[in-house]
């Protein structure tokens, strides 16, 4: 079982590294996709309404780039607000641009899930969104990374990645660590034996460089940590009754 424990702890720690790995990358590519569009002169959004479906679901990521309203084509799919209701972004497809006399442009509109058309009046220098892409699902984890739960599960998954990555090398340090004691037993307890026959006989320079040598050989071995600190204060006693 003792044997068994830190394989299986070792393979966990690699498994956790991949995810966490994965979980940065896909995170950072969120990240882009989020804020990429709005660098580049774009807006994005994420589509709540079904208006466009199958076409543009909910859930999705849109990608609206400002477009002047002589630049629009039917078919276009466009975004805008109501006059009634600013708050609200309008998702729909540019069905027909009819100018009246009164310096007004009418638009006909309609979403490809909605039966009914809609007519919007604007004057003809308006600028209205053109949706230039949409990346299906994206949009809600890119929302979700905006909430304060999404920012933490930002900032603590590259902790997660260090602490396991941390955790790794202990466990592959250790067994190196076992090997190289287990390869150097006879030599150890040569030097403890010098050491502790050493520091008996008033010689502590000697004993501390015993522990030292046993030291380099197994940094956590208790009997040469123990030697090690007797004889440094064998050296202070003796460099104290010399200055008296």
């Amino acid at each position: 079982m003792t044997t068994r424990f830190p394989h299986f702890a070792s393979r966990a720690l690699v498994a956790v590294q991949i995810a966490g790995i994965a979980v940065l990358v896909g995170l950072s590519a969120l990240l882009a996709a989020g804020t990429l569009p709005g660098i580049l002169g774009y807006e994005s959004f994420v589509v709540s309404t079904n208006s466009m479906e199958p076409m543009i679901q909910v859930g999705a990521l849109a990608v609206v780039s400002p477009v002047k309203l002589d630049r629009l084509s039917v078919g276009d799919i466009i975004t805008y607000r109501r006059p009634v209701d600013p708050d609200t972004l309008v998702l729909q497809r540019l069905l027909y641009v009819d100018a009246e006399a009164a310096g007004k442009v009418d638009l006909q509109t309609r979403g490809d899930a909605e039966p009914t058309a809609e007519q919007v009046s604007v004057t003809p220098g308006v600028t209205l969104g053109r949706v230039m892409y949409s990346i299906p699902r994206i949009g809600l984890l890119v929302d979700f990374l905006g909430q304060p739960l999404g920012k933490l599960l930002l900032l603590a998954a590259p902790g997660v990645f260090l602490a396991a990555d941390y955790l790794y090398g202990r466990l592959r340090r250790r067994p190196a660590a076992a090997l190289q004691t287990m390869q150097h037993p006879p030599r150890i307890e040569a030097l403890l034996d010098y050491g502790h026959r050493a520091l008996h006989s008033a010689h502590p320079h000697l004993a501390l460089r015993a522990a030292q040598g046993v030291l380099s050989l197994d940094a956590s071995n208790e009997a040469a940590l123990g030697l090690n600190a007797r004889a440094l204060l064998a050296l202070e006693d003796a460099r104290e009754h010399a200055a008296a």
